[in-house]
């Protein structure tokens, strides 16, 4: 075993007179610190803006297509007893239900049974009871649609009671009406996530990917036939008379007394729904008129600037990055370019208060004043916060 030296085992003593490098230390950057300082002041204030005025539970619970947030008493009607979210269609609407239903492994799916805006709906060949899934009460809501045609004998998902029709019909409108078919789900996050099985088994059985015959077996209808074949061939009404396409609307007809509704496609749909006798107590097209000016100005804009967005924003910005790698690495240009590239963010941000303030002082001078007070004032404060 080695042994020290004496030397090496005496602790090293400093001076007396050494004081270390804690007297030289200070802070270098006094600008990037009140910078940090007014960055936690601003986030402290938004904090506390949001605690005061704003509701936490928009984040954390989902809302219904009226507005209501599923669980609390947020919204028109008190949703406090019903916490789940069952969607109704690919905009992601969706009613609060009380619980997610959950289908028996031999079912997933009952085409013959559909959640929609108003509650459950049914046709005779229903599989399901109707108490299934235990729907929020939305009768007082001004934004509520039913299947049912309020007594004119339409219905607007089962067309003629055939879940067949469904699919295209105005109700479910291949996934983006208001109301779809009962499948089976699980509990995520408060909301009513569908079983992926029951998903791959209700493409086999709609006409999305196949067919599903009136009252029987799914399967049996094209739906390539569906959107082809026009409802062309003569029809007798029950008194033997011939048949005409406004006959479509009467209740007889919705009964299922047609001759064939295999003949019947997309397109007569469209037309008794939207053009024909049909669909005067429900405002259909209204929604969804809505429900397309939401989307459209959602990514209307976006979409329009993809050129720009995919060219400068990608294209451009990749090219300018390589080239100012490349420049960085030659040592003449290095300085020119630190230094360079401080001025010129500077200069961008002194131009940016510089239009925020022209524009806030063209706003507060028009006549007549068009923008508000508060946007003129934060425009105003955003002129300061960028010259700072």
């Amino acid at each position: 075993m080695t042994h020290r030296s004496a030397e090496g085992t005496d602790k090293l003593h400093a001076p007396a007179d050494f004081a270390g490098p804690v007297v030289q230390r200070k802070c270098t950057d006094v600008f990037c610190a009140l910078l940090l300082l007014l960055s936690w002041l601003a986030m402290t204030g938004l904090g506390v803006y949001a605690y005061l005025n704003g509701d936490y539970r928009l984040v954390l619970y989902p809302m219904d297509f009226d507005g209501n947030l599923c669980g609390t008493d947020y919204g028109d009607i008190d949703m406090t007893e019903y916490p789940f979210l069952y969607y109704v269609n690919s905009y992601s609407g969706g009613v609060c239900v009380k619980d997610c239903p959950a289908l028996p492994d031999d079912l997933l799916v009952d085409v013959y049974s559909a959640v929609s805006y108003g509650g459950v709906h049914q046709t005779d060949d229903a599989v399901l009871s109707p108490t299934f899934v235990d729907v929020a009460d939305y009768s007082t809501s001004e934004n509520v649609l039913y299947c049912e045609g309020d007594g004119a004998g339409l219905d607007y998902c089962y067309p003629f009671g055939s879940a067949a029709l469904s699919w295209n019909s105005p109700g479910i409108n291949e996934g983006f009406g208001f109301a779809y078919y009962a499948v089976d789900t699980y509990e995520l996050f408060w909301r009513c996530v569908p079983n992926l099985d029951a998903i791959d088994k209700l493409k086999n059985l709609t006409s999305s990917d196949g067919g599903c015959s009136n009252g029987g077996q799914c399967g049996d209808i094209d739906r390539r036939q569906l959107k082809r074949r026009r409802l062309e061939r003569r029809m007798e009404e029950e008194d033997g008379s011939d048949f005409d396409a406004s006959s479509l609307s009467s209740s007889s007809f919705f009964n299922g007394t047609a001759e064939d509704l295999n003949e019947i496609s997309v397109s007569d749909l469209t037309d008794l729904f939207f053009n024909g006798t049909g669909a005067t107590d429900l405002d259909i097209a209204a929604f969804y008129d809505s429900t397309e000016q939401f989307w459209n100005n959602l990514f209307g804009d976006l979409w329009t600037s993809k050129t720009y967005v995919l060219g400068f924003g990608f294209g451009a910005s990749l090219a300018i990055g390589l080239v100012y790698a490349y420049l960085l690495r030659i040592p003449s240009l290095l300085p020119f370019m630190v230094w360079g590239s401080i001025a010129a963010a500077i200069a961008s941000f002194g131009y940016s208060g510089y239009y925020a303030y022209t524009l806030a002082d063209k706003w507060s001078n028009a006549d007549p004043q068009i923008h508000p007070d508060s946007n003129i004032q934060a425009a105003t404060i955003a002129s300061y916060v960028l010259w700072a």
